[in-house]
């Protein structure tokens, strides 16, 4: 009967360690996940708040790390509003940008 005792304490020290270390992983990509989620808003309020500017910067970035030039100006949510509202409103005059 001792042994069995034993046994038991052995089997829930294991399962203990093996939920702690399910834990610990959840936690961690939790964590990760967050920072990731905030990275995202905080760049998207920058973008909004000067387009141009993070466009710029986004553009010479890309620009840097890939070798190859291009402009990312088309993702300014001014010309994304005016052409949403093309698509919504078709009868709309379309303002030049």
């Amino acid at each position: 009967m001792f042994a069995s005792n034993d046994k038991k304490l052995e089997i829930l020290n294991d399962h203990y360690k093996d939920s702690f270390s399910h834990l610990v992983s959840y936690r961690k990509q939790r964590d990760r996940l967050m920072l990731f989620l905030l990275s995202v808003l905080g760049i998207m309020i920058l973008f909004q708040y000067f387009p141009n500017q993070i466009s710029q910067s986004a553009s010479k970035f890309v620009s840097t790390k890939i070798g190859v030039e291009f402009d990312l100006h088309i993702l300014s949510p001014c010309r994304f509003h005016f052409s949403l509202d093309s698509i919504l409103h078709p009868n709309l005059p379309v303002l030049a940008t």
